[in-house]
């Protein structure tokens, strides 16, 4: 057990604010964070009962309580989750399994959904985007389609703004070479943005400006727009591959883009260069559908600042890495979370409660997150019991620009005195005869 305890570290911060010392109430609350993102863990309070028939195809988190769950399969089934069913405080947490079913179960098409998004200002609406042509507009509580949009081609992604006060729009990544945007307000489709040579697979709205949205396409380059003027890309950054995966950090300055059997890559959105990634070595690379998930900009400012930091799947593990880390810088936040029976699907964080959720290929959808109490600075007081079952740090190699990510053998022999590398220890997996439904039928 470590000698350090909880009421230490209440005692240190209230001490700091009993001394005015608002800087270091601020290190105090993002060593905790920083430490709680570097714990992350399969859960063992929180599991999904009765979840997906079907490969997982999308997953959202609503953005104004964090609390809410939206996940979609490639049977074209929708399920609504409340994930926190009771208060939830993340440093008292119960150390008993909670088993959440669905609040709501819904049938979309025949054909796959490919992709949810919440409305980001409240939580009585979200959309889906699907192979039949389709954004529809739910009511979450009720599971009924309001409307919907009918593209004429696949609907790939589907992005709002998460700051627009003057438009409702909503963006969609479609098979054909225009990005389109539908007015929910209005219920029609009112734009189409024209310069792409290829499908597009995935868009999102600056998170500084309205009126401006990204997308990435099949033909190798990402394109900013501002959809107020009649030549709306603003700019064109030449990849040289097809972009399938794109998310843009809080201050619009970086786009994460999955690039498949290559990786992802760090692109700065105002010069047009590539400034950081991850690559495949020999460890499965991202599919081809998957995107990465920003850590959001409001958890960032909940705990003071902490800095930019992604995930994306890969294979059937995810890699969590900070936005700049490179084979020449690398912080101890990058790191690969194992413990999965099939590959990741998708990704979606709730930032303030520092948790991940991800879904995979065998319908299951899991929660990720920090043990009940963590310790203070640099993380080596932690509970004892913790473990760190399920996680392990990947190998990573320093190879160029790029981390790049390795396979590794679940069970190593006993490694030399000193040399700084774990072995010998099995991985604990999440196997699906613990977290299927089976049981409860």
């Amino acid at each position: 057990m470590s000698s350090t305890t909880p009421s230490r570290h209440i005692h240190t911060l209230e001490r700091a604010r009993a001394l005015g010392q608002s800087a270091s109430v601020a290190a105090w609350h993002r060593e905790q964070y920083e430490h709680a993102l570097r714990s992350l863990e399969l859960s063992q309070s929180t599991r999904l009962r009765h979840v997906h028939r079907s490969a997982i195809t999308a997953l959202a988190v609503d953005a104004v309580r964090e609390q809410y769950l939206v996940s979609t399969s490639r049977d074209g089934a929708i399920n609504f989750w409340n994930t926190c069913p009771a208060a939830d405080d993340l440093d008292a947490r119960s150390m008993v399994a909670r088993d959440i079913r669905p609040t709501g179960i819904a049938r979309h098409v025949s054909r796959a959904v490919t992709t949810a998004a919440w409305y980001p200002h409240d939580t009585g609406m979200y959309l889906t985007g699907s192979a039949d042509d389709r954004v529809t507009v739910w009511d979450p509580f009720d599971m009924d389609a309001i409307f919907d949009f009918d593209l004429g081609h696949a609907v790939h992604h589907i992005a709002l703004s998460p700051i627009a006060t003057a438009h409702t729009l909503v963006a969609a990544a479609t098979a054909e070479p225009n990005v389109r945007l539908c007015d929910i307000q209005s219920g029609s489709a009112v734009q189409a943005l024209r310069g792409h040579t290829a499908g597009v697979w995935a868009v999102a709205w600056s998170p500084c400006a309205e009126w401006e949205v990204v997308s990435a396409s099949a033909d190798g380059t990402v394109r900013v727009w501002d959809i107020r003027k009649a030549l709306a890309c603003r700019t064109t950054l030449d990849i040289g591959a097809p972009v399938t995966g794109l998310a843009v950090t809080a201050d619009a300055a970086h786009a994460v883009l999955t690039v498949p059997g290559q990786g992802t890559a760090v692109w700065d959105l105002h010069d047009g260069t590539k400034v950081a990634g991850i690559r495949a070595g020999s460890s499965a690379p991202p599919r081809r559908t998957t995107n990465p998930a920003i850590l959001p900009s409001r958890a960032s400012d909940h705990r003071h600042s902490a800095p930019p930091v992604y995930a994306v799947p890969w294979g059937a593990k995810v890699v969590v890495a900070d936005l700049l880390d490179s084979g020449e810088r690398r912080s101890r936040r990058t790191r690969v979370l194992r413990g999965l029976m099939a590959p990741v699907a998708a990704v979606s964080w709730a930032g303030s409660r520092a948790r991940l959720w991800t879904g995979g290929e065998d319908g299951m959808v899991v929660c990720w997150e920090p043990p009940r109490w963590v310790g203070g600075a640099g993380g080596e007081e932690e509970e004892e019991g913790n473990g760190m079952e399920g996680v392990e740090v990947g190998e990573v190699d320093r190879t160029g620009g790029d981390i790049v990510v390795e396979e590794e053998e679940e069970e190593e022999e006993e490694g030399e005195e000193g040399d700084g590398v774990e072995r010998g220890r099995p991985v604990k997996r999440a196997r699906r005869d613990n977290w299927s439904d089976d049981e409860d039928e």
